[in-house]
């Protein structure tokens, strides 16, 4: 079994948030939050950062950590996937869509709560976007990143 961290996060304005729909064979298609691995020698905080530019063209802060999340059989159990999912406040740039993706695009949490899970990439999603709406929450700091 191969442990795979994802990072990413809620990127949230106005009261809505971006959702992305998938690309990629075997889950095109579905609606995810601006998600994805971590990099070669990559920290959590810059890899979550980097995902959100890349899937939606905003620079991003992080403000809070919004939960960890643990899938430990995806893929019929050959992967342990635990997800770092963070409240990201936008410093600048516009909504884009990468080539990758078939959408990108705003909707407010009742729409998102509202999709039929089948739609959704996993229940993370609506998880962190019920966890965000319940004021959970955990300071970045928690995330220490050395190098030695």
């Amino acid at each position: 079994m191969a442990l795979k961290i994802v990072v990413g996060g809620l990127v949230v304005s106005n009261g809505k948030l971006v959702l992305v729909q998938e690309g990629k064979p075997g889950i095109r298609g579905l609606w995810n939050l601006s998600l994805g691995g971590l990099e070669e020698n990559e920290g959590i905080l810059d890899g979550a950062k980097r995902e959100i530019m890349e899937e939606t063209g905003f620079k991003v802060e992080l403000e809070k950590l919004i939960g960890v999340y643990q899938n430990p059989v995806r893929n019929n159990g050959k992967d342990n996937v635990v997800k770092f999912i963070f409240l990201a406040k936008i410093l600048s740039g516009e909504l884009k869509k990468p080539s990758d993706l078939l959408e990108v695009k705003w909707v407010s949490f009742h729409e998102l709560l509202s999709m039929p899970d089948e739609k959704m990439r996993d229940e993370s999603i609506k998880l962190a976007a019920r966890d965000y709406l319940a004021g959970k929450s955990f300071s970045t700091d928690l995330i220490a990143v050395y190098k030695k």
